[in-house]
């Protein structure tokens, strides 16, 4: 059954994924993100509802597309008891793996410890002093295959346009 209210969704991430701004951040990381990158990968944690669908995706896309530059990690902040089998088989559609470990709790990691965080799922986040990004996405959670692949896909630009940020900051910054 398709969704007609989840057709279409914004894809342009890249106004949303600013990592230089004129204006004071809400959320200040003890070291920047370009001091990071210089040092060591970047650990991107990807939030979603139940990190059973959007996160999931998101952390097999960075970690598959860029395991040099990120260390991605998921969580939701209300785990499902486990991994969606939608998700695993429209990603297997793209040849990308997704772990299927059980799923994570928000409140199990330290937020801290992160250098980036990107909230997928539209609502309020703990408070940290990591830079969240909110990129709210349709949950796929109780949708049909269609809507998973466009949910798949819509993540998929948005791991892209932040890798490809991520890595112009990088060589800037070299």
């Amino acid at each position: 059954m398709h969704s007609p209210g989840y057709r279409t969704f914004r894809t342009d991430f890249l106004g949303l994924l600013a990592l230089e701004s004129r204006e004071p951040a809400r959320h200040t990381a003890p070291m920047s993100l370009f001091e990071a990158m210089r040092q060591r990968r970047l650990r991107v944690l990807f939030v979603c509802y139940a990190n059973a669908c959007r996160s999931r995706m998101a952390e097999a896309f960075a970690n598959a597309y860029a395991p040099d530059l990120v260390e991605a990690a998921s969580a939701g902040l209300n785990p499902a008891k486990h991994v969606s089998r939608r998700t695993v088989a429209v990603m297997r559609e793209k040849n990308v793996v997704v772990d299927e470990h059980p799923p994570r709790a928000l409140s199990d990691l330290n937020l801290d410890s992160f250098d980036l965080i990107v909230n997928l799922s539209g609502r309020a986040l703990p408070r940290t002093s990591t830079r969240v990004i909110a990129v709210p996405l349709p949950d796929p959670a109780r949708g049909d295959v269609n809507l998973h692949r466009q949910v798949r896909d819509a993540v998929e630009r948005l791991v892209r346009a932040l890798l490809v940020k991520l890595l112009s900051a990088r060589d800037a910054a070299a």
